[in-house]
């Protein structure tokens, strides 16, 4: 990132449920939020299911509250393979990336942040 950075991509909140926590972040996915190109570490065997899967995407879209917009949702290729293949599956470890919609124009330096 240059030294202008947006302020909604450093703001960027991933909430991760019991489980994600015990994860390695060995990796890291690209996710554009904005102009900026910023790089979110993710645990190994998630994959991001905007990707993968519109209808599970759709369903991480329906969790987010009107003042905040989803850049990402994570869950783990065994559960996606499971949700693929028609299985019943609870996604008890998955990862949400999301950030303020009213903090996605806000510019701020590195010195600032």
């Amino acid at each position: 990132m240059n030294r202008r950075t947006t302020l909604s991509a450093l703001l960027l909140l991933a909430v991760t449920p019991r489980g994600a926590l015990a994860q390695s972040f060995a990796r890291t996915t690209p996710l554009q939020i904005g102009a900026e190109t910023i790089q979110v570490p993710t645990p190994v065997g998630f994959v991001e299911t905007s990707r993968r899967s519109q209808e599970l995407w759709n369903m991480a879209l329906a969790l987010s509250a009107g003042d905040r917009r989803i850049a990402a949702h994570f869950v783990s290729e065994s559960d996606l393979k499971s949700f693929e293949a028609g299985k019943l599956v609870h996604f008890r470890n998955f990862m949400l990336v999301q950030t303020p919609k009213r903090a996605e124009s806000i510019v701020a330096t590195q010195a600032q942040f």
